[in-house]
């Protein structure tokens, strides 16, 4: 809230003593008529700005009261209001997965499920930087599969990201392993017999 002292100017019924006035700001939560409840207030009286900033709970109605403040007359000035609704998301996106299994070359990875949390309606998964090991894919859906077709030892990193219906995106950084292929040389030993 806001209220500005003008000085000067020569229009009929302009007042050039104008004042500031001190007035605050109290915001009831009416659901109950009866038993209105102070849920915020705003009572200074530096240079006469007043701002509460408060998280509104849905499916309830509120009063916002402008008052004189303490040790102030009533008087017939006209005064400003401004506010600004930001939405508050209660249900925020989220990636749920913090690792992946390894896997040996050239044997198939274990279908694997990313998981998330919150968000609205159906999610969308990709790889949104890095790339998954040569031979796996990351369906839509948020399933990794395939076969390896080369081995570092090293993780391959890369961030997969999901996007809700209301296009709120959460990432998370991961990564594989691919070791090189397993061999057996008892194995190779017994079938030679």
């Amino acid at each position: 809230m806001w209220n500005l002292d003008i000085d000067g100017g020569s229009q009929n019924n302009f007042d050039g003593t104008a004042i500031v006035r001190d007035l605050d700001l109290f915001l009831f939560d009416v659901t109950d008529p009866v038993n209105p409840m102070l849920v915020s207030s705003s009572q200074s009286a530096t240079e006469n700005t007043e701002h509460l900033w408060i998280a509104l709970e849905s499916n309830r109605s509120y009063l916002l009261q402008v008052k004189p403040g303490a040790g102030q007359s009533n008087f017939l000035w006209d005064y400003g209001l401004a506010w600004n609704r930001v939405a508050v998301d209660v249900n925020p996106l989220g990636v749920t997965t913090a690792s992946l299994p390894s896997v040996w070359k050239n044997l198939a990875y274990p279908a694997t499920s990313l998981g998330s949390t919150g968000g609205y309606g159906q999610k969308t998964w990709s790889v949104s930087s890095g790339s998954l090991p040569p031979g796996l894919v990351l369906s839509a859906q948020g399933v990794i599969t395939g076969t390896p077709i080369s081995s570092s030892g090293s993780p391959y990193g890369f961030t997969v990201q999901v996007t809700d219906e209301q296009m709120e995106t959460a990432t998370r950084n991961l990564s594989i392993t691919v070791f090189a292929t397993l061999s057996c040389y008892s194995c190779h030993a017994n079938s030679a017999r």
